[in-house]
C-alpha cells in the first residue's frame, strides 16, 4: 500500500514548508531569550546539538518514521502560539517541526524530550524549582544525551555482543 502524497513525508516539500512557517514565528523569540535571559545560557549550543538528527535525515538517510504526526503537532502548537501569544507554544512548534524532519522511530522518541534543553521556558522553570537556576553548561549535555539516544536506538543490531 502506497502512502498518499499528503501523509508521506519522504523527502518532500511539506515538512520543510511547515518548518519555515513555524521558524518564522519562533526564531525571533528564541534569539532574544538566548541573547538576554540569564536562565537560557547554553540554549543556542543545545539547540544546534539537538538538531543533529534532523540534519542527518536531510543529508540523505531516508528512514521511515512519524513525520506526518509531527507536522500536525507543529501546526497545532503554532496555532496555540498565535492565539495565546505565548512564545513557549511557538518554540514547541519549532521542536515538533524539526521532529517531522528527523522522523524518529519508536525507540528513538526519547530524543524528543531533550528539546527541553534549549527551550527558554525550561530555563525559567528550572530557575524557580532550583532557586536560582543552573550554570548553563548542562543544557548542551542534555541535548547531546538525546542525540546519543536517537542514534543508538536507531541501530538494528545490538552494540554489545
Amino acid at each position: 500500500m502506497k502512502d498518499s502524497p499528503i501523509t508521506s513525508t519522504g523527502s518532500g516539500f511539506l515538512p520543510l514548508a511547515v518548518l519555515a512557517l513555524v521558524a518564522w514565528r519562533a526564531v525571533p523569540g528564541l534569539v532574544e531569550a538566548w541573547r538576554t535571559d540569564v536562565y537560557s545560557r547554553g540554549g543556542l549550543v543545545a539547540a544546534v546539538i539537538w538538531m543533529i538528527p534532523a540534519l542527518y535525515r536531510i543529508r540523505g538517510d531516508q528512514g521511515r518514521g512519524t513525520g506526518f504526526q509531527w507536522m500536525l503537532l507543529a501546526l497545532a502548537f503554532g496555532v496555540a502560539g498565535a492565539v495565546s501569544s505565548l512564545w513557549v507554544f511557538d518554540h514547541l512548534s519549532l521542536a515538533a517541526a524539526i521532529g517531522a524532519i528527523a522522523r524518529p522511530r519508536r525507540w528513538q522518541l526519547a530524543w524528543a524530550p531533550a528539546a527541553l534543553s534549549w527551550l527558554p521556558a525550561a530555563g525559567w522553570f528550572v530557575s524557580r524549582v532550583l532557586k536560582g537556576g543552573v550554570a548553563g553548561w548542562e543544557r548542551p549535555l542534555v541535548a547531546a544525551a538525546g542525540v546519543c539516544v536517537f542514534f543508538l536506538a536507531g541501530h538494528r543490531k545490538p552494540l554489545m555482543p
